[in-house]
């Protein structure tokens, strides 16, 4: 009997929502602009106003200054993706 892989929830969800994206353009644009959003907010709370709570924090940023940055790249490739998603489904459905 073969077992069954197990798979993360993060994966899964991110399957799962690129499905919907290709079935409906809609769902993907509203998850663009939700991850466009979010991608802001983490530049604002992140880079332009970051306070760091206590002195460990600050001694490991100051090590590794690009850590702060790593979040919003990761939140903005995401949203590049999910943007790229819906365009294609977008030109499947509308176009063709």
């Amino acid at each position: 009997m073969a077992r069954r892989k197990r798979t993360n929830l993060i994966e899964d969800l991110l399957e799962l929502f690129l499905e919907l994206t290709a079935m409906f353009w809609q769902v993907g644009a509203a998850i663009t602009c939700l991850l466009f959003m979010v991608g802001l907010y983490s530049i604002d709370t992140l880079i332009i106003n970051y306070t760091p709570s206590t002195e460990i924090i600050s001694q490991i940023i100051k090590n590794i200054p690009w850590i702060l940055y790593l979040i919003p790249t990761m939140i903005f490739l995401l949203c590049f993706v999910f943007g790229i998603a819906t365009y294609s489904a977008y030109r499947k459905q509308n176009i063709s």
